[in-house]
């Protein structure tokens, strides 16, 4: 980021320039002068002096240029500053590009024009006059002009339409915005209320037809009442005899050498759901836990092998 160069920039624009920690910068206009031989126009210096208002324009004028924060580019000036007085203390200049140079002298910070340095200041608009020729004429007592009337074989040309301006033509185009979008919206609002008003007639249309058509409800004829008794009294026998042939039988899932290990394997079994599953002492050395299960004699061995996979224990026997 070059600092110097948005300084002489900065001053070229403002005609001063603050610069915390060695001054404020003022570009000043000497007059013409005349050295007895040629007439020398005006010239401008730039002057630093030790006062001046402190304000962040110049900081914000980098930022801008930079895009940068305000705060960054005030950093940038401060380091700016620092380097800048160190450079000065050990004897050195600091150029600003086409401006000039800071020059310390018995510790007194002074800044030198360039003396190539020329500034055109900007140009003073001129004030169009707006009066009359006749008002002219009256004013400094001249006579004042009367043009010939025009004769039947001339031609009158038809004055000159105004052409509108751009504030007009804005107007009458965001006019003409307005006319459009209030268009478009009512043929929205006319296509919603067509597309609501076929919805209703085609659903009332469809709930008078449904209950047209609906079939009359027919009493059950004696023929099928006494089919659907009869198939009735057969699945009741069916499952009479089912019930019948169903037994319990006490499955025993694992073995234990304690009587400890068995309670505690019964009450793991309760907790999963297995309320039924009891702890039978076979001898001294040996508890058995049991799963009492309601099934045909038939359906034995399919359970013994489903348990024996279930629980990982090759042992499944009935008990007693």
């Amino acid at each position: 980021m070059d600092i110097a160069k948005y300084i002489g920039l900065f001053l070229l624009k403002n005609h001063f320039c603050y610069i915390h920690g060695l001054g404020n910068l003022e570009l000043r206009k000497r007059s013409a002068t005349h050295d007895g031989e040629a007439l020398r126009g005006p010239s401008y210096e730039v002057v630093i002096t030790q006062g001046g208002s402190i304000d962040d324009n110049l900081a914000n004028f980098i930022a801008t240029n930079e895009f940068i924060s305000i705060s960054k580019a005030s950093n940038a000036l401060r380091d700016f500053s620092t380097v800048t007085r160190a450079q000065l203390q050990e004897g050195k200049d600091v150029i600003i590009p086409n401006i000039g140079t800071f020059h310390e002298e018995n510790s007194k910070i002074t800044f030198i024009t360039d003396p190539n340095l020329r500034y055109t200041p900007h140009a003073i608009p001129a004030m169009r006059s707006d009066r009359r020729p006749d008002e002219a004429g009256v004013s400094t007592g001249a006579r004042p002009y009367t043009p010939p009337l025009p004769s039947m074989q001339t031609v009158t040309e038809p004055a000159a339409r105004p052409q509108p301006s751009a504030a007009q033509e804005l107007v009458q185009q965001i006019n003409w915005m307005k006319v459009i979008a209030a268009v478009i919206a009512l043929v929205v609002i006319v296509a919603i209320a067509i597309f609501a008003f076929k919805f209703i007639k085609n659903r009332r249309s469809s709930t008078s037809n449904s209950s047209s058509t609906t079939l009359p409800i027919v009493p059950p004829q004696p023929s099928a009442i006494a089919a659907q008794q009869k198939a009735d009294s057969i699945a009741a026998a069916i499952a009479a005899k089912n019930a019948d042939t169903l037994r319990p039988y006490n499955f025993v899932i694992d073995d234990e050498p304690t009587f400890k290990k068995a309670e505690k394997k019964v009450a793991l079994m309760r907790s999963y759901g297995h309320p039924d599953a009891q702890m039978t002492m076979q001898d001294s050395s040996m508890y058995l836990v049991t799963l009492t299960i309601k099934c045909a004699p038939s359906d034995t061995l399919k359970i013994m092998d489903s348990l024996s996979r279930f629980y990982a224990y090759p042992g499944v026997s009935i008990y007693p």
